[in-house]
């Protein structure tokens, strides 16, 4: 999986948090940063009325006489910096009603959170609040928590500029919780004090901005404005005030259909799908209901990178398409966005800027992990292969098959929408020369990449690297990828439930190899899954062997596929894209759609079902159909047409198909299921291994 996991050990954690931080900017605001933050919070009179009357400031000296003089230990300089910010906070001019500083080191925070934050030291203080319109209202709790912190307070002392960058990373972990906890948040703000210096830290979903050193002493204005501020409207310190609550219940005010304002009520008070990141497209979805015609949508909020397609182009593309997400309305403001943020602080555009946007989309049913039947289950799974066929005739490759992103559709669904595909995030479209860039693990869902895609970033296994229109790498993402990540997700139901609800004890060890943060070693814990016989199912999916025989077909098309691309090195043509190289496309669907027509047959007579037996000698090459009716005869598999079309590819693949390498020099072997050979010098694909039963439970 990605980065939103829970890690049990310093060194993953750290890891995984920075991997995450590399992906954005880290930025140097400057003096600038300082002077547009909170500028509107207090005036400056104010602030010299108070500095007037502050016991704590000597107006003469120029210094805060609560605070130690030179260098001090951190426990020495806690207590004194939490009384000067309780004088702040107390100011009878200074309207904090709704806010408490908490000192983090009198009261620790909830230890119940299950997150990278959980691990590491505590901030000093936190800022939190109650009431107004995104908080829910409540009392101050006994055990501060992230869900109602507004900012973060941390007291580093002596630290220099050089340790102040691993006090912002360390910051980060709590700033990636009030995220977490915190679904309405746009924006974190921190401040990083030592004995005499100020630094304004702000955390986004485009990474980190830090301001220029405050000396606290001299420029006390300044200093306080900050401290007021990180304690001042959720507007100011970074809330989404479309998502506000009112009389204990969730709202969000986005556009219904015609693009009028609407406020929907959000059902359970809580988004349904929350993507556990600081950086990145931090995808969180909402399921509403329209209080006025009782309809439910999905809101769906993204952070997408100025410059990338939008995910609406596409579905503006598949708009009406049978088992595909449909669009209802669009919205996206041009001042909610990471550029924005930063105000003038960094004046120049930078390729990680990203803006929110968010869709409203038809409401659908659970994910296929909520089967109820196996039934239900196989004509769900087969309508969601006619969807990826869909989206391939028009154009569109979707690219991230997984678990989430498969749903069963509404009760009372006709055949061909059962099952719903949703998600175009990191979809392309496929009749453009860019669609055959290389495949990389880094698009898609950890456990359901394909060994292509995760391979993606490997040499071949004689030292050569694959080619490609774009130059030396990996073969281009196809269709052949989604569907054998498609079949994963099948695997992953089959092995994970005893029956419909009921999760099962016994799943293999391997399929929690496939979660494995290491594209290299998935990709191999794949490769063993395809080469060798399948795990017994659980005796709820033994019925009539409908699930068993579809599997091994299903297994034994991918493991082909797997060893067609792994020697796929002849450069494609420049001038071709993937619409153009993958010609048999429609072939391969319509054999998919015939295992899975008989083991549906399978299973509602509970009995076995022969195969259906056709070879190229005898069978007659499938008619085109319309992309939406019934496919449901099995069309012979043209081997010279389903991965490329050039000479050298068609002679692999006829070799590949009728079991013998390509670089065998005896064409008349009988066929024989083999281990691929090793993908580097240093690096096997496992043998077979027979695998212990795991207790532990697969977090879908």
């Amino acid at each position: 999986m990605d980065s939103e996991g829970n890690y049990s050990d310093a060194p993953a954690r750290r890891t995984a948090l920075q991997r995450e931080l590399d992906t954005g900017a880290r930025i140097d605001g400057g003096v600038e940063l300082l002077q547009q933050a909170f500028k509107e919070v207090v005036s400056r009179r104010t602030i010299t009325d108070f500095l007037v009357k502050s016991k704590s400031y000597d107006v003469q000296k120029k210094r805060w006489n609560i605070l130690p003089e030179g260098r001090s230990l951190g426990t020495e300089l806690y207590p004194t910096v939490n009384k000067l910010l309780k004088g702040i906070f107390k100011h009878q001019k200074f309207s904090t009603v709704d806010r408490k500083l908490v000192y983090c080191y009198d009261c620790r925070l909830d230890p119940r959170r299950n997150d990278l934050s959980v691990h590491e030291e505590d901030p000093t203080f936190m800022i939190l609040g109650r009431r107004g319109q995104c908080f829910k209202e409540q009392q101050f709790p006994t055990t501060p928590t992230f869900s109602q912190c507004v900012s973060l307070i941390h007291v580093a002392a002596s630290c220099t500029p050089r340790r102040l960058q691993s006090v912002i990373t360390q910051i980060a972990t709590h700033a990636r919780q009030c995220f977490i906890d915190q679904p309405n948040r746009l924006k974190v703000y921190a401040a990083v004090l030592n004995e005499s210096t100020m630094w304004l830290v702000q955390y986004d979903r485009s990474g980190i901005t830090y301001s220029a050193p405050c000396n606290i002493h001299e420029d006390p204005h300044t200093f306080v404005r900050i401290i007021l501020g990180l304690a001042s409207s959720e507007s100011l310190v970074g809330f989404d005030t479309s998502i506000f609550w009112q009389k204990g219940k969730l709202w969000i005010r986005a556009k219904n259909p015609k693009g009028r304002p609407v406020v929907y009520s959000v059902k359970g008070n809580a988004p349904i799908d929350n993507r556990n990141v600081l950086v990145g497209r931090a995808t969180r979805c909402w399921r509403v209901t329209d209080p006025y015609t009782q309809k439910e949508y999905v809101l769906k909020e993204t952070w997408r990178l100025i410059g990338d397609e939008p995910e609406v182009n596409l579905l503006e593309v598949v708009r009406g398409l049978p088992g595909v997400g449909q669009l209802v309305a669009v919205e996206e403001d041009s001042t909610k966005t990471t550029a924005h943020f930063r105000d003038s602080s960094h004046p120049h555009p930078l390729p990680t800027d990203r803006i929110w946007c968010r869709l409203t989309l038809e409401a659908y049913g659970e994910c296929l992990e909520k089967f109820t039947d196996g039934l239900q289950l196989l004509e769900a799974y087969r309508d969601i292969v006619l969807a990826i066929l869909n989206l391939w005739e028009r154009n569109v490759l979707h690219r991230d098959i997984s678990i989430n992103n498969v749903l069963f559709a509404k009760d009372g669904s006709l055949p061909g929408s059962r099952g719903v595909l949703i998600d175009l995030d990191r979809a392309v479209r496929i009749d453009v020369k860019e669609s055959l860039e290389a495949a990389t693990p880094d698009v898609g869902t950890r456990a359901f990449q394909s060994t292509s895609v995760l391979f993606g970033d490997s040499i071949r296994h004689n030292g050569e690297a694959r080619r490609t229109t774009r130059g030396f790498g990996p073969y281009p993402h196809d269709y052949l990828d989604d569907m054998e990540s498609l079949f994963y997700v099948l695997c992953w139901i089959c092995y994970q439930f005893e029956s419909p609800g009921v999760r099962s004890e016994d799943t293999p060890d391997i399929l929690l190899e496939w979660e494995t943060r290491q594209a290299n070693s998935s990709a191999l814990a794949k490769v063993e899954f395809l080469t060798s016989p399948l795990p017994p199912l659980p005796s709820y999916f033994q019925r009539g062997s409908a699930y068993q025989h579809l599997l091994e077909k299903l297994q034994q098309k991918f493991a082909t596929v797997y060893r067609i691309k792994r020697i796929a090195a002849e450069p494609l043509s420049p001038g071709e894209n993937l619409k153009e190289v993958c010609k048999g496309a429609r072939q391969d669907f319509e054999m998919w759609i015939g295992y899975i027509d008989q083991a549906i047959q399978e299973w509602k007579e509970g009995t076995p079902v022969p195969p259906k037996v056709t070879t190229p000698e005898t069978s007659s090459p499938s008619q085109p159909s319309a992309p939406h009716e019934d496919l449901s005869r099995v069309g012979a598999l043209d081997a010279s047409q389903t991965v490329g079309s050039t000479p050298t590819r068609r002679a692999k693949r006829a070799h590949i198909d009728s079991g013998v390498d390509a670089d065998d020099d005896d064409p008349s072997s009988k066929r024989r299921k083999t281990i691929p050979k090793p993908l580097t010098k240093d690096r096997t694909v496992p043998r077979p291994r027979e695998r212990s039963k795991s207790k532990r439970q697969v977090r879908s």
